[in-house]
C-alpha cells in the first residue's frame, strides 16, 4: 500500500505540474496575441495617418476633389483603429499614452483639414506657409513618438512573459524529471515490500481504488511478456488503441499510429513502457498519438522499472498526460513571436521612409523660400538705385508729379525690402535649432524697450516690466519675439496721447504659466484675430501703421518651436493683449 501512495503522490504532482505549464502557456500565448494585435493596431493607425496625408497633398498640388478620396478614408480608419486599441490595451500607462496619441491624432486631422481649407480658398501661398511652418512634422513626430512608446512598452511586456514562459519550461522540466525519479524510487521501494497472495490481493484493490481515480494515464505491465496487467481510464482514453502500450510480442502488430517529437516512428520494443522492462528510467518523454479518427494528442511519459526485494525485476509503470494544449499554446507562442518581429521591422522601415520623404520635402520648401528672398534682392537692388540716380542727378528735370512719383517708388522699394528681410528670418526661423536656458525675459524685454526709445527718442510710453520673469527658453529666438511684441504695442499706440505697454504674468497652479503684452493702442476686430499669425495678413492700413506683415508670424513661429501657445484678447479703440505660453514642460517662474 505504502508504494502505491508514492505512485499517487508522484503521480499528482506530475499532473499538477502539467496543469500549471499548460496555464501558463496558455496564459502567455494569449498575452502574447494581444501584444501582437496592438501592433497590428498601431502599424495600421500609422498608416491611416499617412494616407490621409498623401491625399492631402495630392489635393494640394492639383486642386482636385478625388484626391481627397484617401483623406477621408484615413479619418474613417483612423477612429476604428483607436477604437479598436481601447479594446486591447488595458495597462494605465499605455491607456494615457493613447489618449494623448487620440489628441494628437485629431490635431493632424484638423492641420490637414486647415491645409485643406486654404487650398479651397486659393490661399495657396498661406498652405505653403503651415507646410514650412514645420507643425505637421513635428505632430507626425510626437505621433511616432507615442506610438513607439506603446510598441516598446508592449514588446517589454511581451519580453518579462517570454521570460516567464522559459521559466514555466524550466521548472516543468525540473518538476517533471523529479517526479519520473520519484515514481522511479517509489516503485523501486515498492519492490522491497513481501506481499502474500491475500495482501496481493488487497493491494491490487486498493490499486484498481486509487489509480483509477487519477487524472493522469497509468498502466502496468509484466515481464518477460509485456503483457498489461493493469490500465487505469484515464489511460485507456489517451491511447485508445491498447496496442500503442503493448510491450510485448504484440508489439509487432502495433499500428504506426504513434512518433517521437521529432517525427520519427517508434520501432518496436523503444516505446516508454517496454524500456521500463528492460530496467530503464524514462523521466519524460513527448510522444505524438494519431487516431484513425480525430486530431492528433501529444502526451508526456515517464516509465520506470519496479523490483522486489529480491531484486528481480516485477513490473513497468508508464504514467502519461496529454500535453496536447499546452504544445499548441507553444506553438501559438512562437508564431506570434514570429509575427511580432515581422510587424516591427515593416513598422520601423515604413516610418524610415515616410520620415526620410518628410525631410526631403522640407527641405526642399525651406531652401525654395529662402533662395526666393536672395534673388529678389538684386533686381531690388537695381530699382532702388536707379531711383536714387534720378533723385540725385535729375531732380531738377523733374516736375512736382514726378518728384512724388520717384518718393514713392523709393518707399516702395524700402517696403520690399522690408519685406524681403522678415522673409529671411522668418526661414532663418524654420529651421534654427532651439538651445533652452534660464533666461531672464524682464531683462531682455527692457533691452527691447530701450532699443525703442533711442529709435523714437520724441515717444513718451508708459511701460511696465514685471520683475523677475524667468523661464527655459532659448534666448535669441526670445529676443526676435520680444522685439516683434513690445514693437507692435509701441507701434500701435503712436496715436494715443497717454501710450501704455505692460508685460506680465499669470501663474496657474500645476501648469505653465501664462505672460501678457498688454496696450491701450488702436486694438482691432476679434472677428479678423484668425489672420493675425499668418505672413502677410495686415488689420491695418499701411498709410495708418507701417509694417510687412511678418511680425506676429515670426512670433508664431518663436512660440511653437517652445512648443506653447498664443492668442489675443483685443477691441477696436480699446487696445490688443497677446498672452502666450512657453513649454508645457515649463517650469517659468514669476
Amino acid at each position: 500500500m505504502t508504494w502505491l501512495l508514492a505512485v499517487v503522490l508522484a503521480a499528482a504532482v506530475l499532473l499538477s505540474t502539467s496543469f500549471y505549464s499548460f496555464r501558463s502557456f496558455s496564459r502567455s500565448t494569449e498575452l502574447v496575441r494581444t501584444t501582437a494585435a496592438v501592433q497590428v493596431e498601431l502599424e495600421r493607425l500609422l498608416s491611416a495617418l499617412l494616407n490621409a496625408e498623401t491625399g492631402q497633398r495630392g489635393f494640394l498640388l492639383s486642386g482636385q476633389e478625388e484626391f481627397l478620396e484617401p483623406y477621408h478614408l484615413g479619418i474613417t480608419d483612423a477612429g476604428s483603429r483607436l477604437a479598436r486599441l481601447r479594446e486591447l490595451i488595458a495597462d494605465e500607462d499605455e491607456r494615457r499614452a493613447l489618449d494623448g496619441l487620440d489628441a494628437l491624432t485629431r490635431q493632424w486631422f484638423a492641420l490637414l483639414g486647415e491645409l485643406i481649407s486654404l487650398r479651397r480658398h486659393g490661399k495657396t501661398d498661406a498652405a505653403l506657409d503651415v507646410v514650412r511652418s514645420r507643425v505637421g512634422k513635428q505632430t507626425m513626430d510626437r505621433i511616432r513618438a507615442r506610438v513607439r512608446y506603446i510598441v516598446e512598452a508592449e514588446e517589454g511586456k511581451f519580453k518579462r512573459r517570454q521570460r516567464e514562459a522559459d521559466e514555466s519550461d524550466r521548472v516543468t522540466v525540473l518538476l517533471v524529471s523529479c517526479s519520473g525519479a520519484a515514481l522511479a524510487l517509489a516503485l523501486a521501494v515498492g519492490a522491497v515490500v513481501r506481499k502474500t497472495a491475500e495482501q496481493r490481493r488487497r493491494s491490487d484493490a486498493e490499486r484498481d481504488e486509487v489509480l483509477g481515480q487519477m487524472p493522469v494515464g497509468v498502466a502496468l505491465a509484466e515481464p518477460p511478456t509485456g503483457a498489461l496487467v493493469y490500465v487505469n481510464p484515464c489511460m485507456k482514453e489517451l491511447a485508445g488503441d491498447l496496442r500503442l502500450l503493448d510491450a510485448g510480442a504484440a508489439s509487432a502488430e502495433r499500428p504506426p499510429t504513434v512518433r517521437r517529437a521529432d517525427g520519427t516512428p517508434y520501432a518496436p520494443g523503444e516505446l516508454p513502457l517496454s524500456r521500463a522492462l528492460r530496467g530503464e528510467v524514462v523521466p519524460h518523454e513527448e510522444m505524438v498519438v494519431a487516431p484513425s479518427t480525430g486530431d492528433e494528442v501529444w502526451i508526456l511519459a515517464s516509465a520506470a522499472p519496479v523490483y522486489d526485494p529480491e531484486g528481480e525485476l516485477r513490473l513497468g509503470v508508464v504514467v502519461a498526460k496529454d500535453i496536447t494544449e499546452q504544445r499548441k499554446a507553444a506553438r501559438a507562442l512562437a508564431e506570434a513571436n514570429e509575427a511580432l518581429a515581422r510587424l516591427n521591422a515593416e513598422l520601423e522601415r515604413r516610418v524610415a521612409e515616410r520620415t526620410a520623404e518628410l525631410e526631403q520635402v522640407n527641405t526642399e520648401l525651406e531652401a525654395f523660400s529662402y533662395s526666393v528672398s536672395h534673388d529678389l534682392r538684386a533686381p531690388l537692388r537695381a530699382v532702388a538705385g536707379y531711383c536714387r540716380i534720378l533723385e540725385e542727378d535729375h531732380a531738377a528735370a523733374l516736375d512736382e508729379e514726378g518728384r512724388s512719383a520717384l518718393a514713392r517708388a523709393l518707399a516702395a522699394a524700402r517696403r520690399m525690402g522690408q519685406l524681403i528681410d522678415d522673409l529671411l528670418s522668418l526661414s532663418r526661423l524654420t529651421r534654427a535649432e532651439l538651445h533652452p536656458e534660464r533666461v531672464d525675459l524682464s531683462e531682455l524685454a527692457r533691452e527691447v524697450v530701450s532699443a525703442l526709445r533711442e529709435r523714437d527718442p520724441t515717444r513718451d510710453v508708459d511701460v511696465r516690466i514685471a520683475p523677475g520673469l524667468v523661464d527655459l527658453c532659448d534666448p535669441r529666438l526670445i529676443h526676435v519675439m520680444l522685439e516683434n511684441v513690445l514693437g507692435n504695442a509701441w507701434k500701435f499706440t503712436a496715436n494715443r496721447a497717454r501710450a501704455e505697454v505692460e508685460l506680465g504674468v499669470t501663474p496657474r497652479d500645476g501648469a505653465p504659466p501664462v505672460y501678457f503684452v498688454r496696450d491701450n493702442g488702436a486694438g482691432f476686430d476679434m472677428a479678423y484675430a484668425q489672420n493675425l499669425f499668418t505672413p502677410f495678413q495686415r488689420l491695418h492700413a499701411a498709410s495708418e501703421f507701417e509694417g510687412t506683415g511678418v511680425g506676429l508670424a515670426i512670433v508664431s513661429r518663436v512660440i511653437s518651436k517652445h512648443g506653447g501657445k498664443a492668442w489675443f484678447d483685443a477691441a477696436v479703440g480699446r487696445g490688443a493683449t497677446l498672452h502666450f505660453t512657453l513649454a508645457a514642460s515649463s517650469t517659468g517662474e514669476a
